[in-house]
C-alpha cells in the first residue's frame, strides 16, 4: 500500500491560491470605474435634473446600431428612478427648473443586442452599453462626481434595456457611497477634535 506525504502547509496554500484567484476575477469584473469622486456633501435639499446624453460613438460607427431616441429617453429614465430611489436629492428632474445639479453623459460604446439571438448563440448577442456619466454643480459649473460605467446583457431571457438600469443603478449606487465615506470621515475627524 503507498501513502502519500501531504503536508499540513498544503491545504492553507490552496485555500490562499482560491481566495487570490477569486479577489483577482471580482476586481476584473468591476463595470464601472470613477474619473472623479465627490470630495464634499451634497445638500439634501438640492435639486437634480437628467440633462442631456449625447452621442460619443467613434467616426465610422454604424448608423444603424447607434441608439435611438427611444433607447436614451429609457436611460434617461433609468437615471431619473435610480437617483430619485438613492434620496440625495430633495427633486430629481427632467428639466433645469430648480436644479442645483445636473447629470450629464456620453455615450461611448453601444450595442443594442439581440434576445432571439443570445437564446440561440448564448455567446452572441449581447446587449451592451459603455457610457460616461457626470455630475455638474450648476452654480460653478464643475464636475464633482463622474465615471465611465458598463452595462451589459448576455442572458436571453432579459430585455437589453436592462443595461441602462445597470448602469444608472451603479451610478447612483456609487454617489452614495462616496456620500457616506465623506460622512464617515467627518464623524471620525469630529471625534479626533473632541
Amino acid at each position: 500500500m503507498m501513502r502519500h506525504n501531504i503536508s499540513a502547509k498544503t491545504p492553507k496554500r490552496l485555500v490562499l491560491i482560491f481566495i487570490s484567484v477569486c479577489i483577482f476575477l471580482l476586481a476584473g469584473c468591476t463595470q464601472f470605474v470613477i474619473t472623479q469622486s465627490l470630495e464634499k456633501t451634497i445638500d439634501k435639499k438640492a435639486g437634480c435634473s437628467i440633462g442631456a446624453i449625447t452621442d460619443e460613438l467613434p467616426n465610422g460607427f454604424h448608423e444603424g446600431g447607434k441608439p435611438t431616441m427611444e433607447a436614451i429617453d429609457e436611460l434617461k429614465d433609468q437615471l431619473y428612478y435610480s437617483l430619485a430611489d438613492a434620496g440625495m436629492f430633495s427633486a430629481v428632474r427632467r428639466d433645469l427648473k430648480g436644479a442645483d445639479y445636473e447629470v450629464s453623459g456620453s455615450i461611448l460604446d453601444y450595442r443594442k443586442g439581440s434576445g432571439c439571438i443570445r437564446f440561440f448563440l448564448p455567446m452572441g448577442g449581447e446587449a451592451k452599453i459603455t457610457l460616461e456619466l457626470r455630475l455638474v454643480d450648476l452654480k460653478t459649473n464643475e464636475i464633482i462626481f463622474s465615471g465611465n460605467f458598463k452595462g451589459m446583457v448576455s442572458d436571453w431571457k432579459v430585455e437589453g434595456n436592462d443595461m441602462f438600469v445597470q448602469v444608472a443603478s451603479d451610478f447612483a449606487y456609487e454617489m452614495l457611497e462616496d456620500l457616506y465615506e465623506i460622512k464617515k470621515n467627518q464623524k471620525n475627524s469630529e471625534e479626533e477634535s473632541d
